[in-house]
């Protein structure tokens, strides 16, 4: 009828594939109720959730010839179920992916490389030198300024297809997929080094950070991506004990 019509007309485009097999399910007999979640343009322009659920009435013969249900507005558990997943995967401060979401793209990548010989990338591990040493120092605000600045530097380095996430504390870390030359994963190291040899200012003080840098490529590398994570942790530990320039700064002009 002309209310199903307009409700049709309203769904969201990308949604109405979806919802017109679910309906038909139902009214072939395959599905004993019909129930489906899906965007719908309200008349305001906005966009909300629905979710639509019904029984078909049949008759003796079991044909369909009407529908009974109804639509609820679930926009509002839907923005806390969001907001759920964004919280479980991706870091609060930074708003990088967090080590759970860097792992799963790692493993995306060790996936494709193994499936395309063709197919290299590098993870490039970064730890900020004497972070901690200086975070006690200058106190915890300015730390967690430095790090989500820090974050956004990174990003500035590498292009959309990469990932840089934070797997925790002052480390950070990058996925390069789809690299043509291996020597191309020392470039983006050397363009990172060079970023960081400007300083951060951040509460009226240039802060200068050193990163230690770690890079592994693979298919060179055929470790599993935990043990790949262990093994750079390890080699970070080893550069921090050799020593590395500690945090410099100076009062902006």
């Amino acid at each position: 009828g002309r209310t199903i019509d307009e409700w049709f007309s309203r769904v969201a485009s990308d949604d109405t594939v979806a919802l017109h097999k679910a309906l038909d399910a139902h009214l072939a007999g395959q599905e004993p109720h019909f129930e489906h979640e899906h965007r719908i343009r309200c008349k305001d322009g906005n966009t909300r959730w629905a979710l639509a659920r019904g029984l078909a009435m049949r008759d003796a013969s079991g044909v369909p010839y009407r529908m009974a249900g109804s639509l609820s507005d679930i926009s509002a558990r839907k923005r806390a179920e969001e907001q759920l997943l964004h919280d479980a995967l991706y870091d609060a401060l930074t708003q990088l992916p967090n080590r759970a979401l860097f792992l799963d793209h790692l493993g995306l990548a060790m996936d494709q490389a193994r499936r395309r010989r063709d197919s290299m990338f590098a993870v490039l591990f970064i730890d900020l030198d004497r972070f901690k040493g200086g975070n006690d120092t200058l106190g915890h605000a300015i730390g967690d300024a430095l790090l989500q600045r820090v974050a956004l530097r990174l990003t500035d380095c590498v292009r959309i297809r990469d990932t840089v996430g934070r797997l925790g504390g002052d480390e950070f870390a990058l996925i390069l997929p789809a690299l043509d030359k291996p020597e191309h994963a020392g470039a983006a190291a050397a363009k990172i080094l060079q970023a960081f040899a400007r300083p951060f200012e951040i509460g009226g003080r240039e802060l200068f950070v050193t990163p230690s840098i770690r890079l592994t490529t693979f298919p060179a590398h055929r470790a599993q991506s935990g043990e790949l994570l262990k093994n750079a942790d390890a080699a970070m530990y080893r550069a921090k004990e050799e020593g590395r320039n500690p945090y410099r700064y100076s009062t902006a002009p």
